[in-house]
């Protein structure tokens, strides 16, 4: 682990994925923006670049993945950063 002083936000990228739990979901804007506020306002969390998606109900079993158009995310023009 890095000591507080060893490393700067801009050292660490964290991506958080998240996805809807029912099959025919789209991904929920008032959740989304709950997400990223509980987010910003963490008391503790590791200084870093966070990157928040959510996405619906699919996941390509192929990739591990889900992402689709309909994604929301928060990402390289609008991270949040945790110093």
């Amino acid at each position: 682990m890095f000591e507080s002083d060893e490393t700067g936000y801009s050292s660490v990228s964290f991506g958080i994925e998240f996805y809807m739990e029912k099959e025919d979901q789209e991904p929920y804007k008032a959740v989304y923006d709950e997400i990223v506020r509980s987010i910003e306002e963490a008391e503790g969390t590791p200084p870093g670049e966070y990157f928040i998606f959510i996405n619906d109900h699919y996941i390509d079993k192929r990739r591990g993945d889900g992402k689709k158009k309909n994604r929301l995310e928060r990402g390289n023009s609008n991270l949040i950063i945790k110093e």
